[in-house]
């Protein structure tokens, strides 16, 4: 059910409210770093500038693998950048909260799959790997 951006708040909390977080859940999404953003974040570790690490995320395929772009040789791109890069490509990078997915269970929702606590009070959160 897809509920209207401006009311998804007042659903998620009558969700709570109605069967607690002990039998309800957000999903949370596992982002993981792709190439674009493995090399922005590793060029900013490294301390270069913010506008080195624009430059630098933009030369690189949103999907495509780190690997490939140090492959190519053709870029400024630095190779500790890209050897760092490289490293935590597809590793965990923080959880996105998706705004209207939730779960409700007739028993503890961590009978049925992990989950953790929202920084939200009261807030249960479901852990999904994409």
């Amino acid at each position: 059910m897809d509920i209207e951006s401006d009311r998804r708040e007042e659903a998620i909390q009558y969700v709570y409210a109605k069967h607690g977080r002990h039998h309800a859940a957000q999903v949370a999404n596992v982002i993981t770093y792709r190439a674009k953003s493995a090399v922005r974040d590793m060029a900013k570790a490294l301390g270069f500038s913010p506008g080195q690490q624009d430059a630098w995320s933009r030369q690189i395929d949103r999907w495509g693998p780190v690997a490939k772009v140090a492959a190519d040789g053709e870029h400024p791109i630095p190779d500790i950048v890209l050897d760092f890069a490289a490293q935590i490509g597809d590793t965990p990078r923080n959880l996105g909260i998706h705004s209207g997915g939730m779960v409700i269970c007739d028993r503890p929702v961590s009978e049925v799959v992990p989950v953790e606590h929202a920084r939200m009070k009261d807030r249960t959160v479901l852990l999904y790997r994409t």
